[in-house]
């Protein structure tokens, strides 16, 4: 196996409490011949100056300092600079298993392929491990003959839309870049792009990623619920524009049962912090967005289960202090 160069890219932002374990697990590798680029992107805390540290440590290590913009962008800008052959995308909160780049080379290079995914395994800040990452596909596909069934397992499981870009070993001639205007999904936006470009991949059986679940910071996205219905749906626009005449309406209404379960499960944030009137305003609000509207109604009910098939109906027909209820007496029922 011939050692090419892997340029790994990891954006850092405010991330020093694990910052430190995320490097070691990319410098300790078992394949060596890597370029590590570190990108600051404006954090407030000490991150930058731990990165500029284990730069004096690994001459493989690349820093850049530069004001925030966010993660596609900064993402974006390591593809620019780096110089491997292929290009892997490491979360700063995240670690990977000291073989993940040996297995993968091998795999993309016995495999003759143009991108390899490997499984992830999540687990919270008590390292207990809470599931991991099926996705459904296993061995290689050819993009030309099986794109549609790769479409179908990334957009329509059920609250998962599953194409993290920190599973993927790319051959950087064939990478895309990030569209720096969505706000959710990013990485699902951009794997619909890639499969547009690659003749070939690899699903791998092995679990290489460990993927930080904060719990807490789960909890503080309640504020930001509503926001990330609104992202959702304008990235679910833009991937449905990426997959052009390759959508099929089955699939379509698929992807929209999925938004729906989505946009349902924030919902279930806002009891949290609103009372009747303002939830029942809020989702009011919601749901007489047009975009969001059309979506959740075109959905194939045969995916949603009973309640939502429910929740369907009371949207169909404007009953949003009745649907505000029913989301609040499931959230004090699982409570």
């Amino acid at each position: 196996m011939k050692n090419e160069l892997v340029s790994v890219i990891i954006p850092v932002y405010n991330s020093k409490t694990y910052l430190r374990e995320c490097i070691e697990s990319v410098t300790n590798q078992t394949y060596s011949n890597l370029e590590i680029i570190l990108l600051n992107d404006g954090s407030t805390d000490d991150s930058g100056a731990l990165c500029d540290s284990f730069a004096q440590e690994d001459s493989r290590i690349k820093v850049i300092h530069k004001e925030n913009s966010g993660v596609s962008d900064t993402r974006n800008k390591g593809v620019e600079i780096a110089n491997g052959k292929y290009i892997l995308f490491v979360d700063s909160d995240d670690y990977i298993e000291l073989n993940m780049i040996e297995k993968m080379i091998a795999t993309i290079v016995a495999q003759n392929v143009d991108v390899v995914r490997c499984k992830v395994k999540r687990f919270n800040i008590k390292g207990e491990i809470l599931d991991e990452n099926i996705f459904g596909l296993n061995g290689k596909m050819t993009i030309s003959k099986e794109r549609e069934k790769i479409f179908s397992h990334i957009l329509t499981p059920v609250e998962s839309i599953a194409a993290y870009c920190w599973l993927l070993l790319i051959k950087k001639e064939k990478i895309v870049k990030f569209d720096c205007n969505l706000r959710f999904l990013e990485d699902t936006e951009f794997f619909v792009r890639l499969l547009h470009r690659i003749d070939s991949i690899y699903f791998m059986d092995d679990a290489l990623y460990w993927y930080r679940y904060n719990e807490a910071s789960a909890t503080k996205t309640a504020n930001r619920s509503i926001d990330n219905i609104y992202n959702l749906v304008d990235s679910i626009i833009q991937i449905k524009k990426d997959l052009a005449g390759m959508l099929t309406d089955e699939l379509n209404k698929q992807i929209n049962a999925n938004v729906a379960n989505l946009t349902f499960s924030k919902l279930k944030m806002l009891p949290t912090i609103m009372n009747f009137n303002e939830g029942r305003n809020c989702i009011k609000k919601v749901f007489n967005d047009k975009k969001i509207r059309n979506i959740i109604l075109d959905s194939d009910h045969d995916c949603l289960s009973k309640i939502k098939r429910i929740e369907l109906t009371l949207i169909n027909k404007r009953l949003y202090g009745l649907l505000y209820f029913l989301i609040n007496m499931s959230v004090i029922r699982k409570g």
